[in-house]
């Protein structure tokens, strides 16, 4: 829906809120701007598409952060297995040294 900048220039002018050359520059450049409008319909099927966008980019981050924290879970298993056997090998080590420096050093 256009503006009707004569009903502006008349309003402008009426209300004594601008002088005459003030209300009719205004209304010379509104009427060349390029003014869109929309309905309240077309806004609710915006707000509608916005909303299902939304949904579904929610579901795919949703996806990726599951996928993430079970790789991220997999690789602390990983690194804790590592560290267990590390352990396990220093321990061994341990068992053979101590006794064997015993031995040697009494």
């Amino acid at each position: 829906m256009p503006i009707d900048t004569h009903q502006v220039f008349k309003h402008l002018k009426r209300d004594e809120v601008f002088s005459e050359e003030q209300a009719d520059r205004l209304a010379d450049a509104l009427s060349e701007m390029d003014v869109a409008s929309a309905t309240k319909e077309d806004l609710n099927e915006v707000e509608e598409r916005l909303n299902n966008r939304i949904d579904e980019l929610d579901e795919r981050l949703t996806q990726r952060i599951e996928l993430s924290e079970e790789r991220l879970g997999q690789k602390v298993e990983g690194i804790r297995s590592s560290i267990v056997s590390a352990v396990a090998a220093v321990g061994a080590v341990l068992a053979v040294v101590i006794p064997l420096s015993i031995y040697l050093f009494g």
